[in-house]
C-alpha cells in the first residue's frame, strides 16, 4: 500500500506518489489542494485538460486517524450535488456517493461511477482514500464543474463519530460534527495533459 502525498505534516508520513513521475519527463502532475485547519483533512484534485464537463475527477483525501469519515461536495453545497464520502476500512478505504435534498442524512446516489485504488489505506497517524470518479461527478442535474475556473467552489465535511458498517458503501453515517464548509480551488492548477493524467491514474491504481 502506498500513499499519495498530502499537505503539511502528512508529507512526512505518507510517501510521495504524486511526485514519483518518470524523471525523464519534464512534465509534472498538476494538483489543486486544500486542507481544513480544524479537522486536519486534506483534499487533492487533478483533472484532465478538457474544455468542458463531463470529465473524470482524480481525488485524494487524507485524514487524521480520529476522523471517521470525510466528505467532498462537487458543487460546493450539501444539497443538490454529488457528495463523495470516504472512510477507512481495515487496510483500504470506502468511498460512497450520496445526494441530499435537505439538511438531513444524504441518501445513496447511483449516478456516479467510482473506483477506489489500492494505494488507499492507513498508517500510524492518517488514513487516505485515493479514487477516480469517471462518471457523474463533474456534471449532474442542474450543475457542473468548470475546468477553467480559477475559483471553483467545493464543499467539505468531517466527523469523528463511528461509521455503522465500515465495509459497506451504503452504511449509515453520523453528523459532520467536527467541521463543514466551503473552499475554492484554482482548477487551472489541476489541469493535466492526457498523458500526465493517465500516468497519475496508473500510480493511483498500482500504488507504486
Amino acid at each position: 500500500m502506498k500513499f499519495l502525498p498530502m499537505l503539511g505534516s502528512v508529507l512526512a508520513t505518507t510517501g510521495s506518489a504524486w511526485a514519483q513521475v518518470d524523471s525523464c519527463r519534464a512534465e509534472k502532475p498538476n494538483v489543486a489542494s486544500f486542507t481544513d485547519s480544524v479537522s486536519g483533512v486534506s483534499y487533492q484534485l487533478a483533472i484532465p485538460a478538457v474544455s468542458q464537463a463531463p470529465f473524470p475527477l482524480l481525488l485524494s483525501i487524507a485524514a487524521p486517524k480520529n476522523i471517521t469519515w470525510a466528505g467532498f461536495a462537487t458543487g460546493g453545497s450539501m444539497i443538490g450535488d454529488p457528495l463523495l464520502v470516504a472512510w477507512p476500512n481495515d487496510d483500504t478505504a470506502v468511498v460512497s456517493s450520496r445526494w441530499a435534498t435537505s439538511h438531513t442524512a444524504p441518501a445513496l446516489y447511483n449516478d456516479t461511477k467510482i473506483t477506489v485504488f489500492k494505494s488507499s489505506g492507513s498508517n500510524a497517524t492518517h488514513w487516505t482514500a485515493n479514487f477516480l470518479c469517471c462518471k457523474g461527478c463533474s456534471s449532474w442535474t442542474n450543475g457542473s464543474i468548470d475546468p477553467f475556473n480559477a475559483n471553483e467552489t467545493f464543499g467539505f465535511a468531517a466527523s469523528n463519530m463511528s461509521v455503522a458498517q465500515p465495509s459497506s458503501p451504503s452504511s449509515a453515517i453520523a453528523y459532520h460534527n467536527v467541521n463543514h464548509g466551503h473552499f475554492n480551488l484554482d482548477l487551472t492548477n489541476a489541469r493535466n495533459s492526457a498523458d500526465q493524467f493517465e500516468m497519475l491514474v496508473k500510480q493511483f491504481r498500482s500504488g507504486n
